[in-house]
């Protein structure tokens, strides 16, 4: 066994798993459903043992997500459900601008009406009525695109990573069907990815 839990008269009581920027720590518990799917995910390589539980990368878990072989086994990790919500993004600066950035302005439902109070957290949590919900797939790649750019030194920001990396925010939010203001619904930029795929 990978647990220490397995000892005799050690068992843990359970324990709700805990969100972070880099994905969701679980925990082992009194059921060896639970305990076993674990150990398996980290035998092939999808979940990381940490000192305090076991981490599972957002990457990761939207790719078991995708997966047939796993959706009978995911809802033993005691998730929240999953939200239909639409990213309202807008910007600030020109892209040829080290100060142009891409933000978060907002949420709306599948009606595309605002969504007040909704707040995001650890970039695929939403936080709204005061439950806790997972972000769809697609929906989060264009958060997790948005947030890597944010995240991006000023040292290293100039016309070419802001056209690189609006284009691939673009091309995700399109995807998703996100709500985008004037200059970033009408701004086309022709990545090196897609004069690939046209080629």
């Amino acid at each position: 066994m990978l647990f220490p839990f397995s000892k005799k008269n050690k068992q843990p009581l359970p324990q709700a798993p805990e969100f972070s920027n880099s994905g969701i720590l679980l925990f082992a518990n009194n059921n060896p459903a639970h305990n076993s799917y674990l150990e398996q995910l980290l035998e092939i390589g999808y979940a990381e043992e940490k000192p305090n539980g076991i981490l599972l990368s957002w990457e990761n878990f939207y790719a078991l997500n995708n997966e047939v072989d796993h959706q009978n086994s995911l809802p033993l990790l005691s998730l929240p459900p999953f939200i239909s919500v639409i990213p309202v993004l807008v910007s600030s600066g020109a892209l040829t601008d080290g100060s142009f950035q891409v933000n978060l302005a907002g949420w709306r439902n599948t009606e595309r009406m605002s969504i007040r109070e909704a707040r995001l957290r650890f970039n695929a949590v939403l936080e709204y009525n005061q439950q806790s919900f997972l972000l769809e797939y697609k929906t989060w790649q264009v958060v997790n695109a948005v947030l890597q750019f944010a995240a991006l030194p000023l040292s290293e920001r100039n016309t070419e990573t802001n056209y690189r990396h609006w284009g691939k925010i673009r091309r995700l939010a399109i995807a998703a069907d996100c709500v985008m203001d004037d200059f970033l619904n009408k701004t086309i930029v022709l990545t090196l990815e897609k004069l690939k795929l046209d080629l």
